[in-house]
């Protein structure tokens, strides 16, 4: 059996180039819904009295979890000087 040599550098490149091909086809995600393109996922872990508690306040204001958390944001951002942007 002949040895075959194999040029390292292409194979490295190649696979980079395969590599940023997949970046593109995941980031034009098309099962993503339109209300949430462009947006960034902020989230935490907190006891769930926080939980209940946010749940408890968005149903007397008749308001999602979203929202309240963009209340509340906007909220901070003000008190540091910023503007609301949620």
């Amino acid at each position: 059996m002949a040895n075959k040599k194999v040029n390292v550098a292409e194979v490295m490149k190649n696979n980079e180039s395969q590599q940023e091909d997949s970046v593109v086809a995941m980031s034009v995600n098309e099962n993503i819904a339109p209300s949430r393109r462009g947006k960034k996922n902020i989230s935490g872990y907190f006891p769930p009295e926080v939980h209940r508690q946010l749940r408890v306040i968005a149903a007397e204001e008749d308001k999602n979890l979203q929202e309240i958390l963009g209340d509340a944001l906007n909220a901070f951002f003000e008190q540091k000087g910023k503007p609301p942007i949620a």
